[in-house]
């Protein structure tokens, strides 16, 4: 099983509304015109990162117990 990050926790996929296993946040470089805007951040399910990412990208690895 991939792991998962507690910050998942609760949070559903922005495209399909499923849970939620992955966040993906922007980054803003110091080049930016509006450096001081707050970047993107997204939840999403394992079905749609692999569409964006690579699947090289992704590890697998085991979840802890909570």
């Amino acid at each position: 099983m991939a792991f998962v990050s507690a910050s998942c926790g609760g949070e559903v996929c922005s495209i399909c509304g499923e849970y939620a296993t992955h966040k993906v946040e922007e980054h803003i470089f110091s080049d930016d015109p509006r450096p001081d805007r707050h970047e993107l951040t997204a939840y999403i399910c394992d079905k749609h990162f692999t569409q964006i990412m690579n699947r090289t990208g992704y590890m697998d690895v085991e979840q802890p117990e909570l």
